[in-house]
């Protein structure tokens, strides 16, 4: 994953990639693996299952999606798995899928049936705690940003 973004990613984040990394799993590999699960997950969150994988770009690029209107909790989820995956571009989206597609099953939490949005395997409390299961996914998504910059 790129440092595309402006702030630092919420607490736990860059354990949870050396957690994995500590598993066997190289770093990029393991960012690649949380980012796409957090797509996944916020689409979930958003109620928008019956939406195609391709619409995290248009969620994350920031473009209005005609007719519908966000919470509060809503557009702040939104707001931060942008500031966390860098996935605003339809091409950055597939090549994301497409690495996501290559890690071995036994890492991904999600599968690829002929569904729009891909299932998850196993129930969240299966979930090692390096993961994004529901836990790891309300603290990405649902904490406040200070709103300081990134730091070099």
């Amino acid at each position: 994953m790129s440092r595309t973004t402006f702030c630092d990613p919420p607490d736990g984040w860059n354990e949870r990639i050396l957690n994995l990394a500590g598993q066997g799993l190289p770093r990029t590999t393991a960012r690649t693996l949380l980012a796409v699960e957090l797509c996944f997950r916020l689409v979930e969150f958003l109620d928008r299952t019956d939406e195609a994988v391709g619409v995290i770009p248009a969620l994350l690029s920031g473009i209005p999606l005609h007719g519908v209107e966000w919470s509060d909790e809503q557009r702040r989820a939104i707001a931060n798995v942008r500031q966390i995956a860098p996935y605003g571009s339809t091409s950055a989206w597939r090549n994301a899928l497409e690495a996501y597609a290559n890690i071995p099953e036994e890492w991904r939490h999600y599968q690829f049936p002929d569904q729009p949005v891909p299932q998850a395997e196993s129930e969240d409390d299966d979930l090692p705690e390096s993961r994004i299961g529901r836990t790891g996914w309300l603290v990405c998504v649902l904490a406040r940003s200070d709103g300081e910059r990134r730091h070099p």
